[in-house]
Formats: C-alpha cells, structure tokens, sequence
C-alpha cells in the first residue's frame, strides 16, 4: 500500500484525487468516516480514497488503521460489496487499537457513482456546499468549501502569515501595495491581487472565507475594511493595539458603518494576546481564524 500526499485532505482534493484515478482507468474505493464514538482524529464524513493499485489518499486515524482500512477496500474491489469497518471500542478486529480509546465506523464502497462524485465536486469547486451520499452506509454527509484567507498588508507579518497559512494547506489571496513585496509572496504560493485594481475581490468574499489586514501603517485599512464588511466573510479582523482599534472604528462609523458592521470586525487580532514577533503573531492569528470556523460551520 502506498500513501498519497496530498497539500490538504479536505473533501475537495480527496474527490479530485478520486475522479483523476478513475478517467485514467483505475478502479477506486470510497472510504466514508461515518461514526465516531469517543475521541478521534477525524469529523464524520471524513473521505478516503483508495485505488486497485495500493495507493491511497486521506486518513481516518492518523495512521493507526488507515493501513487496515485500505487492505479491507482492496477486498471489496474484488467482491464489488459494500460494507461497514468498525475499529476500536466495539470492533472485532482487537489487533488493530485506536490509542485515544474511542471508536470510529467507516462505510467501504467500492465503484462509487461517478456522477455523484462529479456533482460533490463541482459544488465544492464553485464554493458552494453540498449534501452528499452514496447508499444507506454512507447516511447524507454535509461538505462546506474550503478555507480560504484574503489577506492585505506589507512588511514582515504579511509575509510570515501568508507562509504560515500556506504551510497549513489553506489556499491565500493577497493584496499588497509595496510591489517590491509582491514577488516574493506570490513564491509563496498566494495569488496576488493587484491592490488599486482589485475591483469586487473583497465585496464578493464568501461565507467560507477570512479576511484580514496586517498593516503598521494603518491609513491604507479604511477602504478595506469598508469593502470587507459588505461581504459574507465569516472572519474579518485587522492588527494593531486595542487604542488604534478603537479609532479604526470610530473612524468607520464616521464613514458610515452601523453597529451591526462593526461588531464583525475583530481587533486586536490573535487567539494570544500581544504577539510582537512576526511568526509568533502568524501563528496566533491563524489559530483565531480556524477557532472561527469551527464554531461558525
């Protein structure tokens, strides 16, 4: 057996990796997480891909069973039945042990319908979530979009955030008006957005997406943040201390932001307080960010 690696393991790039197995001629087995009982490494509805030919992409367990797993997929390839694993607490299998105690089920379906795994595909692709299932093993799953992060800044802790997000698997749009910056972080991986021509980027963000500024130089964040806070961003948060956050939003009600905007806005930003290092702060942040989802969706 051979493990896929993959820059993220959301829903998304698991059914990528699946449906480009299958148009080029392999047979693969869909792996559903589909109950959990007690602690585990892994939400419900956590996808796994495995291929006739040993290779598979994703994780249940972080290891501890995912080898088991794709060993019981190759067997239903060749029975071409469905059928349910169960490890840990309740399992019959008592070599294989999930060391958190708990338990998990897993749905195994071999041959999954290729058309549903394109319908959850191009809905994901679109930024749109979806309900997805595959038989009465697989029960009805709900899969969001990936995080995504529209960041704008210049200076060191643009540049740390953005490695730090990136490193993490999470896709980054940038907007930057120091242009000897730009390139290096478009090294990074970001797609950069031109900053006086960035036209609705901000305004059109999604309900899965994080928006933040990190500037010292503040008198850039104004119009912004104003784009931002008509958008459905679930996050919105811009650095600086708790002083230049309090005139960040006296200067917005002048410009006309009501209450109920400015309660979405975040400030100073950091699930730990007071980060004066560049890396420190980027990882405090992006900490906040996932917080935020989690509770959001």
């Amino acid at each position: 057996m051979k493990r896929a690696v993959l820059p993220r393991y959301h829903a998304l790039d698991i059914l990528t990796f699946a449906l480009t197995r299958i148009k080029a001629g392999q047979r693969v087995v869909l792996v559903v997480l589909t109950e959990i009982s007690g602690a585990s490494a892994r939400p419900i509805g956590t996808p796994m891909i495995v291929c006739e030919n040993g290779e598979y992409a994703g994780y249940l367990s972080n290891g501890c069973v995912d080898a088991d797993i794709a060993l019981h997929a190759k067997t239903a390839l060749k029975d071409g039945k469905s059928k349910t694993v169960r490890y840990g607490a309740g399992s019959p299998y008592l070599d294989v042990r999930l060391p958190c105690g708990g338990g998990i089920t897993a749905a195994v379906i071999p041959d999954p319908n290729i058309d549903a795994l394109e319908m959850c595909l191009n809905n994901l692709m679109a930024r749109q979530s979806i309900t997805f299932s595959l038989g009465e093993l697989a029960p009805a799953q709900h899969y969001y979009p990936p995080l995504h992060i529209c960041s704008a800044g210049r200076g060191e802790n643009l540049l740390f955030f953005v490695k730090t997000a990136i490193a993490a698997g999470i896709s980054v749009q940038v907007l930057c008006p120091d242009e000897n910056e730009v390139e290096a972080l478009s090294c990074l991986g970001a797609t950069m957005v031109p900053f006086n021509a960035r036209d609705d980027t901000l305004v059109t963000m999604d309900r899965w997406t994080a928006f933040i500024t990190l500037f010292h130089d503040h008198d850039y964040e104004l119009p912004l943040l104003q784009e931002a806070l008509a958008s459905e961003a679930f996050y919105i948060g811009a650095m600086g201390s708790r002083n230049t956050h309090a005139a960040r939003l006296h200067a917005l009600a002048i410009a006309g932001a009501d209450k109920a905007a400015l309660s979405r806005l975040r400030g100073p930003i950091g699930l730990v307080p007071s980060m004066r290092d560049a890396g420190r702060l980027s990882v405090s942040v992006l900490a906040e960010i996932i917080d935020a989802e989690r509770t959001a969706f």
